[in-house]
C-alpha cells in the first residue's frame, strides 16, 4: 500500500513539472472583457468618509484572548490567556490588571502559602510571579505542558520523552528529573497527599510516582484517556477521563491507583478537559469543551449531580470553596464565569476582552442592538452611547430585530437557546435548548416563522414546526445551516453551510432556497469560503464575500435573483462583515487581517472599511478602522463593531459614481512558477516502538526531532 502511495505521488510530481515547464500563453490584448472577469479596483477622487464618533461598549484594562488556565490566590483570580500572551488579574468579578508575558503560555499553577504563581511557556521558560509582578524567569531547556505544585515542590511535565522535572519553587533550579518509561509527553499531573503520590498522565497511560523518593512506582494503561485527571483527596482512587470508541462517549472512570484496575464510571459531556475535586472529595467538576458545559459528579457514588451550561469551549476550572464559587475559563468566549456551587447557577460573567458578534437595527426607534459573546449580554445603543446592557444566555452569537412583534431574538451558541427581548421594556425571556448547534436566528414575518439553524419555529409560540437542511455535493450529505437570512421580495432563503465535501475541498458556501417549498434551488458558485453576505432589496442581487482557503485570495461575487453569477471583483483583504445601504447604493465591506499560508499576515488593506458603488462597482472611499467586523445601518448612519468592543459611527452620503473597474486577466495563478526536478519520494519509517499506536479520536503529537505525523489506512500513525 505504501509503495502504491509513493508511485502515485511521484506521478503527480511529474505531471506538475510538465505543466510548469510549458510556457503560459499571454492573453490577447483585444480580448473582450467579461462581466465576471476579475477586475482591478479603481478609486475615485472624492472626499473620504470620516469616522463621526467612536465609543466603547465597556472599558477594560486590556484584552485577554483564549484563556487556558485559572489559579486562585486569596481574593484574586488569575486567568492565563494563550493568544494574547498575558495573565489577567481578577478581583471582585472584574479584571483590574494584565501582566504581559514574553511568550505563549501553556500552563499555570499557584503556591497558596507563599503567594506565588508559576507560568510555563512555549519558549521553554518557567516564570515566577509574586505581588502581581514577574520576579524570575528561568529557561529549563524543554517545553512543558503541565504544572503541579505539591508538597512544596514544583513539578513540571515536559513535552518530550524526558518525563518530569522537579524545581525549587523559590529559585526554579532543578532538584530532580523523573523518567517516565515509554512516554513522549506529560499532559496533566495530580497529587495525592494521603499516599504521597504524584500521578502523571502520559496519554493513554498513568505513571504513579512516589513523591518522597521521586521514583516511578508503577504505570498502568488507560486506553482512551487524554487530559482529564483527578486524584481523590481521600486517597481511594484516581479519576481519569476515558473516551469509549465503541459508544463514542466520554466517561469519568475510577482506577485503583496501584493495580490500575478500572472501577465504576459515569458519563461526561463531549471532549472533557480540566477537572477538579472539592477538598472533602464530595464533588468533582469537569469542563466539557465540546458540549460547552460542566459536569458535576459525586465521586462517592459516581453519579451525575448536575450539568451546567457555560461558555464556548470551557477549558479550565478553579474552586473558591469558602465563597461557594466555581470559576470556569471559556476558551472561545474570552471570559470567566462564576457559578454558585450550591445552586449550580451562573452568578457572574467576567469578560477578559470584548467580543462583538452581531448587530441589528430598529430604524423606527433609532436603536442598534449589539450582541457581545464575552459578556453574555446585548448592548442597546442610541446615537453614540450605550443606554442599556441586557443580560442574556451563554455566548450570544446572532440576533435579529422582529419588527411586527417589536422584539429582538438572540441566538446563544453555548447553551443553544434563544432570548426574546421586548423592544419597549427590554424584558427578557428564554427558550429551552433548540437544536444541537445554534449559530443563527432569522425571522420570516410573511410566513410567521423563525429559523434557528436547522429548526423552524412558529413565530408566535416558538414551538418547532419544521426543519431546514441542504444537500451537499457528496451523495447523502445533509447540511445544517450556520447562518440564514430571508429575502421577502423574492421569497428566497439564503443559508450558509458546508458543501458536503471532506478534506481540503470542503468549503463554507451559500445556498439559495425556495421560501415556499424550502427546496434547494442551487449552491451559489464560488471557489472559496463565504465569510459575509448581504442582499440588495431594490435589485434583488446577493453580494457574497469570501476567501479561498488554498490560494488565500479574496473575492466579492454578485448573483442576480435567478442565482446567476453576474460579477466578480478581487478584494484587497479578508472580509468579516458587509452591509448595503439602499439609500446611497453603497456597499460597505469590513476588512480584517488577511489570511496567508501559515496564518494571518497584515496586508495594506487590512483594518479598513471599503465602500463600493453597487452600480459601477468602483470604490467610493476607504476608511481605516482597527479590526472591523459586524455592522448595522440606521438610515445613512453606519455602525461598525471592532473586535475590541469599539463602535465606530460613520455617515454615508450620496457621492459621484466612480468609474467601473477595468477588467484584468489572470491566465494562471502562478505565471512565474519555474520547473522543478523531481526528488526521491520519502519512505515512512517508524520512529520507535513506543510511537506506533492505534489512532483514535483525540490529539496526536509530533516527535520533537522528526516533526511529521503520518496516518495510515490500517488505523495506525507514526
Amino acid at each position: 500500500m505504501r509503495g502504491m502511495r509513493s508511485n502515485f505521488f511521484a506521478l503527480i510530481v511529474l505531471m506538475l513539472v510538465a505543466a510548469c515547464t510549458a510556457p503560459t500563453a499571454s492573453p490577447s490584448p483585444t480580448a473582450p472583457p467579461s462581466a465576471s472577469a476579475t477586475p482591478a479596483s479603481t478609486t475615485v477622487a472624492v472626499e473620504p468618509f470620516t469616522t463621526r464618533q467612536q465609543f466603547r461598549l465597556r472599558d477594560l484594562p486590556g484584552a485577554g484572548r483564549y484563556p487556558i488556565a485559572l489559579a486562585m490566590l486569596d481574593d484574586k483570580l488569575y486567568a492565563l490567556n494563550s493568544v494574547s500572551q498575558n495573565l489577567a488579574v481578577i478581583q471582585n468579578d472584574r479584571v483590574i490588571k494584565f501582566i504581559a508575558l514574553n511568550a505563549r503560555p501553556h500552563a499555570l499553577v499557584a503556591d497558596p502559602n507563599e503567594k506565588r504563581l508559576y507560568v510555563a511557556s512555549e519558549d521553554k521558560t518557567i516564570t515566577l510571579i509574586a505581588d502581581d509582578q514577574i520576579q524570575l524567569t528561568e529557561n529549563i531547556g524543554e517545553a512543558s505542558r503541565a504544572l503541579l505544585f505539591f508538597e512544596n515542590q514544583l513539578y513540571v511535565g515536559l513535552d518530550s520523552r524526558n518525563g518530569i522535572r522537579v524545581l525549587d519553587p523559590a529559585t526554579l533550579a532543578t532538584r530532580a528529573s523523573i523518567a517516565i518509561p515509554n512516554s513522549f509527553t506529560i499532559i496533566s499531573l495530580a497529587g495525592d497527599e494521603v499516599h504521597h503520590r504524584v500521578y502523571a498522565n502520559a496519554y493513554e497511560k498513568i505513571a504513579v510516582i512516589d513523591s518522597l523518593t521521586r521514583r516511578v512506582v508503577t504505570t498502568f494503561d488507560t486506553k482512551g484517556s487524554y487530559q482529564t485527571l483527578l486524584a481523590n483527596p481521600r486517597g481511594e482512587n484516581v479519576l481519569v477521563g476515558i473516551y469509549d470508541s465503541q459508544t463514542q462517549t466520554q466517561h469519568l472512570t475510577a482506577f485503583d491507583p496501584l493495580a490500575g484496575k478500572p472501577g465504576a464510571r459515569v458519563q461526561l459531556g463531549g471532549d472533557p478537559r480540566a477537572a477538579l475535586i472539592s477538598a472533602d472529595g464530595a464533588r468533582a467538576y469537569i469542563a466539557n469543551s465540546y458540549t460547552n458545559d460542566v459536569s458535576v459528579i459525586d465521586p462517592r457514588t459516581m453519579t451525575t449531580v448536575a450539568t451546567i451550561p457555560v461558555g464556548m469551549k470551557p477549558w479550565w476550572l478553579s474552586l473558591a470553596e469558602s465563597a461557594r464559587r466555581l470559576y470556569v475559563a471559556n476558551y472561545e468566549s474570552d471570559n470567566v464565569i462564576a457559578i454558585n456551587t450550591d445552586t449550580h447557577q451562573v452568578v457572574a460573567t467576567i469578560p477578559l476582552a470584548m467580543l462583538p458578534t452581531a448587530l441589528a437595527a430598529n430604524e423606527r426607534a433609532g436603536r442598534v442592538y449589539i450582541a457581545n459573546g464575552s459578556t453574555d449580554s446585548v448592548f442597546v445603543v442610541e446615537g453614540a452611547r450605550v443606554v442599556k446592557e441586557i443580560p442574556v444566555g451563554r455566548h450570544p452569537i446572532d440576533l435579529v430585530y422582529d419588527a411586527p412583534a417589536n422584539r429582538v431574538l438572540v441566538a446563544h451558541q453555548a447553551d443553544r437557546t434563544l432570548a426574546i427581548i421586548d423592544d419597549a421594556t427590554f424584558a427578557v425571556r428564554a427558550t429551552q435548548p433548540i437544536t444541537r448547534f445554534v449559530t443563527t436566528v432569522e425571522t420570516d414575518p410573511a410566513k410567521s416563522r423563525v429559523f434557528v439553524n436547522d429548526v423552524i419555529l412558529d413565530a408566535n409560540s416558538l414551538a418547532p414546526i419544521g426543519a431546514l437542511t441542504m444537500r451537499g455535493i457528496t451523495i447523502g450529505s445533509l447540511i445544517a445551516p450556520t447562518f440564514i437570512r430571508v429575502h421577502p421580495h423574492t421569497n428566497r432563503v439564503y443559508a450558509n453551510g458546508g458543501n458536503g465535501v471532506p478534506g481540503s475541498n470542503g468549503r463554507h458556501v451559500t445556498y439559495s432556497i425556495d421560501g415556499d417549498t424550502l427546496g434547494q434551488r442551487t449552491m451559489l458558485g464560488y471557489a472559496g469560503n463565504t465569510s459575509a453576505f448581504t442582499i440588495d432589496p431594490q435589485t434583488n442581487r446577493v453580494f457574497l464575500a469570501g476567501t479561498h482557503p488554498l490560494a488565500y485570495s479574496n473575492e466579492l461575487t454578485v448573483f442576480d435573483a435567478n442565482d446567476q453569477k453576474i460579477f466578480a471583483l478581487v478584494l484587497p483583504a479578508r472580509t468579516r462583515g458587509m452591509i448595503f445601504n439602499p439609500q446611497t447604493r453603497h456597499l460597505f465591506l469590513a476588512h480584517a487581517d488577511s489570511m496567508v499560508s501559515g496564518g494571518l499576515r497584515p496586508a495594506p488593506a487590512d483594518n479598513t472599511i471599503q465602500i463600493l458603488d453597487t452600480d459601477s462597482f468602483g470604490q467610493v472611499a476607504s476608511i481605516s478602522i482597527n479590526a472591523p467586523s459586524k455592522m448595522a445601518r440606521l438610515g445613512n448612519t453606519i455602525y461598525i463593531a471592532a473586535s475590541d468592543g469599539t463602535i465606530s459611527v460613520i455617515q454615508d452620503a450620496p457621492a459621484p459614481r466612480p468609474p467601473a473597474p477595468t477588467p484584468t486577466f489572470t491566465p494562471t495563478a502562478y505565471p512565474t512558477l519555474q520547473p522543478l526536478t523531481p526528488r526521491p519520494t520519502i519512505t515512512p519509517r517508524p520512529i520507535s516502538a513506543a510511537a506506533l499506536q492505534g489512532f483514535q479520536r483525540g490529539t496526536m503529537f509530533a516527535n520533537e526531532k522528526n516533526q511529521p505525523i503520518l496516518i495510515f489506512g490500517d488505523g495506525t500513525w507514526e
